[in-house]
């Protein structure tokens, strides 16, 4: 699948298996292949606040089922992760 980062930019990831909404990709962050280029995996932050490697899910991009034009839909068993707007 060749897309370019400004297709991917801002779109929402939603679980398939539950229909839960992992973040947005302006939010998340990207590993990439060093040699090739590619995308490895998404990173969803555990916590909306939390910018650092280890406080993600690693979502690797082979779990990537469709990419549409507003999502991205996952097929991954995930811990459920906190809501936007949720108290701690």
């Amino acid at each position: 699948m060749d897309l370019r980062m400004a297709e991917l930019s801002g779109k929402e990831l939603i679980n398939l298996k539950d229909g839960q909404r992992l973040g947005r990709l302006g939010e998340c962050d990207l590993e990439v292949e060093e040699g090739t280029g590619h995308v490895a995996a998404v990173l969803v932050p555990t916590h909306p606040r939390a910018r650092t490697r280890g406080d993600a899910s690693r979502i690797p991009w082979s779990a990537i089922r469709r990419v549409g034009p507003e999502v991205l839909i996952v097929e991954l068993d995930l811990p459920e992760l906190p809501r936007r707007g949720a108290r701690l």
